[in-house]
């Protein structure tokens, strides 16, 4: 018994650490997408890092680019 219980309690403690490594990745993608690609009211319809302008001299192709794992994409113009 005290084997297996050992063997439990390492897989318990793997898992914990697998899913604080996991929960801090998807933290750091969020504030990224919050920075970068998230507009607020509260600066005009902008980002806090600020966006570059759209090239104009593009073909008009709208590519889509997932961010967060797929629920929120941001859009911009093809180069």
């Amino acid at each position: 018994m005290c084997g297996a219980a050992q063997i439990r309690k390492r897989t318990v403690l793997r898992l914990l650490m697998l899913l604080v490594t996991m929960a801090k990745r998807l933290m750091r993608s969020y504030i990224r997408f919050y920075h970068e690609a998230r507009t607020h009211l509260g600066l005009a319809k902008e980002t806090p890092a600020g966006r570059k302008a759209p090239n104009s001299g593009a073909d008009g192709k709208v590519i889509s680019m997932p961010r967060l794992g797929g629920p929120h994409h941001r859009y911009d113009l093809a180069a």
